[in-house]
């Protein structure tokens, strides 16, 4: 960010910016390697009743 790389202007639209780090959203990618197929069944029968 303080490279200057980037105009100020988009800095606010990042992701990664500092001030959109309270509304990010994080995966665990460990997590869904082993647990994925299982959430996504478990998901498909919650939304089919």
């Amino acid at each position: 960010y303080e490279g200057g790389l980037i105009p100020e202007d988009r800095l606010k639209t990042l992701a990664t910016a500092p001030e959109n780090a309270g509304t990010s959203v994080f995966s665990n990618s460990e997590w869904w390697v082993k647990n994925g197929e299982a959430a996504q069944k478990a998901f498909d029968e919650m939304m089919s009743r």
